[in-house]
């Protein structure tokens, strides 16, 4: 696992125009699926009021940029989001194919395969890394790669903050909907389909940002950790959990075992889908690991 402080980088690849924390007033707009199926027009969201009429001139919005309901709140965007511009502008769907491919094939049974195949370490990882992130009451912190939402359902119950998830497979947000329908955490969890070399935010809208075996999957990593830098306030908190290779030459020699001869025969008959996962993961995790 990996922490690091925010402070110093907020300036890499900032983007013009917005200041930071900025919110408008709420308008007639509704949210593309990719937001994650919330289709009422912001002014109908019960927890945000209607601005008076006759109040005075209308705050200046931003060029570029429109705004969605992400915490209760509206928040600023980069770019107007009509479906279409949306998809072009954040899903990008010719890139990360092979990652989309990977996890929608195991979304649908995915929990119990992986808390089996870590030797049911999996939530012990999470619970760590939320430990480590250590949120803040009312806090606002993106879950990039949220698969799932474990680790966003972990947050909220043991740090009462709001958590916006963000994952790049739609099956796996399918999944985490259910999650969080069944935990009745909609208030507080909510979920976004964008690709994390693109994030859909302001600058400095999150108090921190997680995320959990991220950068082995996406094209470009330095964009990526660009982009999240970008999106955390100044002072924010940053945490990763990845997998790591033991030092020692004994473990190493088990890991190497484990990664590239027990996963493969384990997983093979699951699915076609952890079948991949299975022949993928020992070599990704080394040559990640190297690099």
């Amino acid at each position: 696992m990996y922490f690091m402080p925010a402070t110093g980088l907020v300036g890499l690849g900032a983007s013009e125009g917005v200041r930071l924390g900025q919110e408008v007033q709420p308008v007639q707009r509704h949210l593309p699926d990719d937001l994650g199926g919330d289709h009422r027009p912001v002014d109908a969201d019960p927890k945000i009021r209607s601005r008076p009429r006759n109040s005075g001139p209308r705050p200046a919005r931003p060029t570029g940029t429109a705004s969605v309901i992400t915490d209760g709140r509206v928040t600023l965007v980069r770019r107007a989001l009509c479906p279409a511009c949306y998809t072009r502008r954040y899903m990008d769907l010719a890139r990360n194919q092979h990652a989309r491919q990977l996890f929608d094939g195991i979304a649908h049974n995915y929990d119990l395969p992986a808390s089996l195949l870590s030797f049911f370490q999996y939530e012990k990882w999470r619970r760590h890394l939320v430990r480590r992130l250590d949120p803040a009451p009312g806090h606002l912190v993106m879950d990039l790669c949220t698969g799932t939402a474990g680790v966003a359902a972990e947050m909220v119950k043991s740090a009462g903050c709001r958590v916006v998830g963000i994952d790049l497979s739609s099956g796996m947000l399918q999944h985490a909907r259910s999650r969080i329908n069944e935990a009745v955490l909609q208030d507080d969890i909510r979920l976004a389909r964008a690709r994390a070399e693109s994030l859909p935010f302001v600058d400095g809208r999150f108090d921190a940002v997680c995320f959990t075996f991220l950068l082995r999957y996406v094209d470009d990593p330095e964009t990526t950790i660009k982009e999240i830098v970008r999106v955390l306030r100044p002072g924010g908190r940053l945490a990763s959990l990845e997998f790591a290779i033991p030092e020692s030459r004994a473990l190493r020699a088990l890991w190497h075992i484990y990664a590239r001869g027990v996963l493969p025969v384990a997983t093979a008959p699951m699915s076609v889908g952890w079948r991949r996962v299975g022949a993928f993961l020992g070599a990704s995790i080394s040559r990640f690991y190297r690099s």
